[in-house]
């Protein structure tokens, strides 16, 4: 069935067989984007129409084998070729944007070369189809967008624009480059060329002043929907530069891992440093426990990052002096590069526990060469919540004091062999 916003293949590229479809909002900068787009396809694979009377113009039976299409065809073009893509598009200030389009179209001989902002205003329902919500009513069906009430309209666009596996904005070229590059798997593009630019002696510098008050009244009016899902994109921007940030560093934290030196056997005390995230500081409470430890949270995931041999399984063994509930220590689950590896209660008394289990060869042996070990607990609370009396306020799931990694030994356990 055709889609417009297929998931990318796994590790978030591009994949081999997927094609790419650019809903170019007019200027948002598309044409530069082409350029840059254009570097990551043969020629081959690239629709060459950019409007639908170009798209008329290539031969009906090519036109669903490219993997490459961008241009002014708006939300539905996946539906009318009947092909999936995923989708991506680029947004920019929508005044400055309404007005940037009518400096084109005063230099475009097709549309109205020449004609003053003023005599168009008269012009009231062309002045309307214009300058109303061009983002909006580029991310959905023409026919719905003109059904719909405005809020509605401006709710519709925001979910189809939140299920793009990219957006940039113009007035963030750079980040939305960055973004780029990272949401597909690209180098990043630099020194890009700005194409397409309006004139410096044809631009509107200072609309208020420029600009008839009533008739920018007007244009303000109807994009009333764009400013509202402008405003609702650059936050959702910030947060995909934002988690964008975390992946980079995180992987640049896993390739120090991975350049690490093999240690085996393996002993981790929890007094130690942690090779890892989602841990709470050490605690040495002689006379509570005896032992130095660390509490995994504040979330429901914790992680170490070691270098362990791939040509065999390994033993793993962790002791926990306690838990903030005993179903926390019920619901306590291991992963290994992400595939699970069952564990069993070796001893248990309360929340007191050592846990063993068996890591088979077949999950250590990625191409990384990394292994990532993921503790997980269903939930995790604070002692401040079972105990209003008691200050600790920390989220805590399992204390955990010491972590072994070794040979598995002859006569091994069924239940220990992964």
């Amino acid at each position: 069935m055709p889609n417009l916003n297929p998931d990318l293949q796994v590790g978030g590229r591009l994949g081999p067989d997927q094609k790419l479809y650019f809903n170019h909002i007019s200027k948002t900068a598309g044409t530069t984007l082409y350029s840059i787009l254009d570097l990551h396809f043969a020629s081959h694979e690239i629709l060459p129409a950019s409007t639908f009377p170009q798209l008329l113009a290539v031969r009906e039976e090519k036109r669903t084998g490219y993997r490459l299409y961008r241009g002014h065809f708006g939300w539905m073009l996946p539906e009318i070729l009947g092909i999936s893509c995923v989708g991506m598009t680029m947004l920019r200030e929508p005044i400055r944007r309404a007005l940037s389009n009518f400096e084109h179209g005063q230099r475009a001989q097709e549309m109205f070369p020449g004609l003053p902002l003023d005599e168009f205003f008269e012009d009231r329902q062309g002045f309307r189809d214009f300058f109303e919500d061009h983002h909006v009513r580029n991310l959905m069906p023409l026919e719905i967008f003109r059904a719909l009430p405005p809020d509605e309209r401006v709710g519709l666009a925001w979910k189809n624009l939140e299920s793009l596996s990219f957006f940039g904005i113009v007035e963030r070229f750079e980040e939305s480059m960055m973004l780029l590059a990272h949401t597909f798997g690209w180098p990043l593009a630099t020194g890009a060329q700005r194409l397409n630019v309006t004139p410096e002696a044809s631009r509107i510098k200072r609309p208020s002043e420029e600009i008839r008050p009533d008739i920018l009244a007007r244009i303000e009016e109807l994009n009333r929907g764009d400013v509202s899902l402008y405003a609702r994109a650059n936050a959702l921007f910030d947060r995909r530069i934002h988690a964008m940030q975390r992946e980079l560093l995180e992987e640049v934290s896993l390739d120090r891992y991975r350049r690490g030196p093999i240690t085996f056997p393996y002993r981790l005390s929890l007094s130690q440093a942690v090779p890892g995230t989602g841990w709470h500081g050490h605690e040495d409470l002689e006379g509570k426990y005896g032992v130095a430890f660390r509490w995994t949270g504040p979330g429901t995931e914790s992680t170490l990052h070691l270098r362990l041999p791939t040509d065999r399984d390994v033993t793993f063994e962790m002791v926990i002096v306690n838990a903030i509930a005993e179903d926390v220590l019920d619901s306590l689950r291991l992963r290994v590069n992400g595939a699970p590896v069952p564990l069993i209660f070796a001893e248990r008394s309360g929340t007191w526990a050592r846990m063993q289990g068996t890591v088979p060869r077949r999950v250590l042996g990625n191409d990384s060469g990394l292994a990532v070990l993921t503790f997980c607990t269903a939930r995790t609370a604070s002692p401040q919540e079972l105990d209003p009396s008691n200050p600790d306020y920390r989220r805590l799931g399992v204390a955990v004091s010491e972590i072994t990694l070794g040979k598995v030994a002859a006569g091994l356990p069924p239940s220990l062999a992964g």
